[in-house]
């Protein structure tokens, strides 16, 4: 808009080029009586957010050409008007500024650690709506000190549908990110605005003062949908989480979420319908594992999951710890000693083989301690629940932990001698390797011993078939390690 600007010398005012409006102590001065103006006018709204100096600075001026001073200048402006608002404004808004989604560009470093800003702006606009926020806001928050901000988002070509505008909504808020659609006039046409109200019911009790600043994290998430995607704030005593599918599916069943390290206790768990804002409560849900499964109702494009802290839990915990993977024939020692009681009562412990492969023979029942031990002679799923108790009364819920035996892979090289003239390639096939489990295998070719002098090396390293060309006469020695990502490599 140089163009028409009333400070270009081209119609009557004072600056040859735009660049010049950070610098020209004229410019700089007119500023501060806008700024003052401002204040005055506005400043007793308790609605304003804040005063956002500039949209996408980074595009003033000639973008391609603007001398190397420009950077500082940029900067020091922002410093200077920055003081002058918080020395001027008596009810203290922020003060913040943007920048286009150019993330590159040097003023996105200069501006992040600006000492009189306080929010840093950042636009976004792509194909993929979310991928492309996220994207930005991690070089964002990468280069800033400042709490950060999407200020703008959209479609490349502002064609974005409601399902993408709904999900980076709740994907922002989900990352600790508050976003802002810009296409504001589609959104009206659409009724898009009807997003917010099941948006503000999911987080009003969410007291971020309360629960401390949440950790941002993507859940486990178990489904036949590969294109689901999910996200989770976490505090002390809450787990937030948003699943949605971006792809073209519109319903989802048999849907299952994970959560870690949820203090023990009796949950609150809330499902709500980010479309309608229909929710369904469940109160007293106990947690007293490491890792707590939800199952999921059948939804559409989305579901959110609010669960918060209810009461300390009362009844005799059994802890048995994580899922393993273990070589068959190899003695697996199972400990449930970390089991507690939050009375303190001493606890008793019971032992249950809940599966196991046919012709194991596992049986557990006689054992009462805190350990078991076993060797697994068959390959195969095993699925072992520990229950403890303190009194007849006063019995844990049983935890299971699943087992994964795996029989060793066994490693094979078509040909136990290979004769080959020098100079000329050979190819060493291990595709006869295989797993008794039928797992899938990884393959890694070593050359183990070389004639003197010879410099060959192996091609291929890590696929079923190697390729070798011999510079030298003499013996070659050639190993191939097979594994399963069970068993050692062999």
């Amino acid at each position: 808009n140089w163009a028409d600007n009333p400070y270009n010398v081209a119609n009557g005012g004072f600056l040859e080029h735009a660049a010049d409006f950070f610098s020209n102590t004229t410019a700089r001065k007119l500023t501060r009586h806008l700024l003052r103006y401002i204040i005055a006018r506005w400043g007793y709204a308790t609605n304003l957010f804040s005063w956002e100096l500039f949209n996408e600075v980074d595009l003033t001026g000639n973008t391609s050409n603007n001398p190397p001073s420009w950077i500082t200048n940029v900067d020091a402006w922002h410093e200077e008007m920055g003081e002058f608002i918080k020395k001027t404004d008596p009810f203290h808004h922020l003060v913040s500024t943007s920048v286009s989604g150019w993330m590159d560009h040097p003023l996105v470093a200069a501006l992040g650690n600006n000492s009189f800003l306080d929010v840093m702006h950042f636009h976004s606009y792509g194909d993929d709506v979310t991928g492309s926020i996220l994207q930005r806001y991690a070089i964002q928050r990468s280069k800033t000190s400042l709490p950060v901000i999407c200020g703008e988002f959209g479609k490349t070509n502002l064609d974005e549908n409601g399902d993408e505008v709904r999900s980076a909504y709740w994907v922002g808020l989900m990352n600790n990110l508050p976003v802002w659609h810009w296409n504001w006039d589609k959104a009206f046409a659409n009724n898009w605005y009807q997003y917010f109200k099941p948006l503000k019911a999911f987080f009003a009790d969410f007291d971020v003062a309360v629960y401390g600043y949440p950790k941002a994290i993507i859940p486990a998430v178990r489904s036949s949908y590969p294109s689901l995607k999910s996200y989770a704030l976490q505090a002390d005593s809450v787990f937030l989480a948003y699943i949605y599918d971006p792809g073209t599916l519109s319903a989802h069943q048999g849907v299952v979420l994970e959560a870690d390290s949820l203090p023990f206790g009796y949950y609150r768990i809330h499902v709500v319908d980010p479309v309608t804002g229909t929710e369904t409560v469940k109160d007293s849900v106990s947690v007293v594992n490491y890792f707590t499964e939800f199952s999921m109702p059948s939804f559409g494009k989305d579901i959110a999951v609010k669960v918060k802290y209810q009461a300390p839990y009362r009844d005799p915990i059994a802890i048995l710890g994580h899922d393993m993977k273990v070589p068959r024939d190899r003695m697996v020692i199972l400990d449930g000693s970390a089991s507690c009681d939050p009375l303190g009562q001493s606890l008793s412990f019971s032992w249950q083989v809940i599966a196991s492969p046919a012709g194991s023979g596992l049986d557990l029942s006689s054992e009462t301690g805190n350990k078991v031990q076993f060797m697994p002679s068959v390959s195969g799923l095993y699925k072992i629940a520990l229950t403890v108790r303190a009194s007849e009364m006063r019995v844990s819920l049983p935890d299971t932990i699943t087992i994964l035996v795996s029989a060793q892979p066994v490693a094979v090289i078509a040909g136990d001698t290979i004769t080959a003239t020098p100079g000329k390639w050979i190819t060493l096939s291990g595709g006869q390797s295989y797993d008794p489990d039928n797992d899938p295998l990884t393959f890694f070719w070593e050359l183990a011993g070389l004639p003197q002098g010879s410099r060959t090396v192996l091609y291929y390293q890590n696929d079923s078939s190697a390729r070798m060309r011999p510079d030298k006469e003499g013996f070659y020695r050639i190993v191939l390690h097979v594994s399963d990502g069970i068993c050692e490599p062999v």
